[in-house]
């Protein structure tokens, strides 16, 4: 199995994300890969604005899912979600190649300063997923320093970390190209 990390800027337009997902996602099915991986919050941005309504929300969302069908390749996406009370949650909506929902992994391990704005979760999830012929896991940022078993419930051949890099750094998301990894069971 072929999985594509695929780098994102942090930025705060959910239309100009999605835009940016959906090249990341053309070149990794180009590539041959079975997963697409973007960062956390990738698709809303890493940061409270007044657009991040539910129906804008569910809009942007629905319309990632059609792009995905699309490409014909399963994609890992990160992004805010508000939950019945108006609080975000730091989610990651699992889409199958078909444009479907598979799953849904919240972020339970909050640092500091995103329990001043994130939901902590209300139940802690259990976030691993077979694809591929594969079993794999999935930690949010700071929950690397905690043990997997916390987060995964059975053994896992690799575990995904959806997390941004070089933040302040120039981005340009039209020359970004995903890496591509090819993956193997591990052997037990």
């Amino acid at each position: 199995m072929i999985v594509a990390l695929c780098p994102l800027d942090n930025a705060f337009d959910t239309e100009g994300n999605r835009v940016a997902i959906e090249h990341q996602l053309a070149i990794a099915a180009q590539g041959g890969a079975t997963l697409a991986l973007f960062p956390e919050c990738g698709l809303s941005g890493f940061k409270e604005r007044s657009d991040l309504s539910p129906p804008h929300l569910r809009a942007a969302s629905a319309s990632l899912q059609a792009g995905v069908a699309r490409h014909r390749i399963a994609a890992l996406v990160p992004s805010i979600h508000l939950d019945r009370s108006g609080r975000p949650r730091n989610r990651a909506r699992l889409i199958g190649a078909d444009g479907t929902l598979l799953a849904i992994f919240e972020k339970t391990g909050l640092t500091r300063p995103e329990q001043t704005w994130f939901a902590t979760g209300d139940v802690a999830r259990r976030r691993s997923f077979a694809l591929g012929g594969l079993r794999l896991g999935v930690l949010f940022c700071s929950e690397l320093d905690e043990p997997a078993e916390r987060y995964v419930d059975e053994p896992v051949d690799a575990v995904l970390w959806p997390a941004y890099w070089g933040h302040g750094e120039p981005f340009e998301p039209h020359r970004a190209q995903p890496l591509l990894v090819e993956m193997a069971p591990a052997v037990r």
